[in-house]
C-alpha cells in the first residue's frame, strides 16, 4: 500500500473561492463576512480567524463546507446558493482534505 500524496488545494487554489467572490457575497462591500477576492494570506487569516469556519477536530463540520452544502427539502437553506450539491461533490472533497491537512496556507 503506498502513501497519499499530499493535497495541493490551498487556499490561493479553492476551487469556488473566486466563483464566490464574483457573485457579489464574499467580496469587497458584499454580504459575506468573509472575502474571497482579497490577498491568499488575508482570505486565509480571515477564514482561520472565525469560529466555526474551519473546525481541525471535525473537519465535516467545518463551516465552509457545510454552510453552502445543498440540504433537502423540507430543510431549510442556511446559505443562499448550493456550491456543493452533495458531500461527493469534487470542490467540497478538496477542501475537506485541505481541511484534513491542516488548513495551511
Amino acid at each position: 500500500m503506498g502513501v497519499s500524496p499530499p493535497v495541493t488545494t490551498t487556499v490561493t487554489s479553492f476551487p469556488s473561492r473566486r466563483a464566490c467572490a464574483a457573485v457579489g457575497c464574499h467580496n469587497q462591500g458584499g454580504l459575506a463576512p468573509i472575502r474571497f477576492d482579497d490577498l491568499a494570506a488575508n482570505v486565509h487569516a480571515a477564514i482561520i480567524a472565525r469560529p466555526g469556519v474551519v473546525s481541525l477536530l471535525t473537519p465535516a463540520d467545518s463551516l465552509i463546507l457545510t454552510k453552502p452544502l445543498y440540504e433537502l427539502p423540507p430543510a431549510l437553506q442556511n446559505h443562499p446558493n448550493a456550491t456543493f450539491l452533495t458531500v461527493e461533490d469534487n470542490d467540497y472533497k478538496k477542501i475537506l482534505a485541505w481541511i484534513e491537512q491542516g488548513a495551511p496556507i
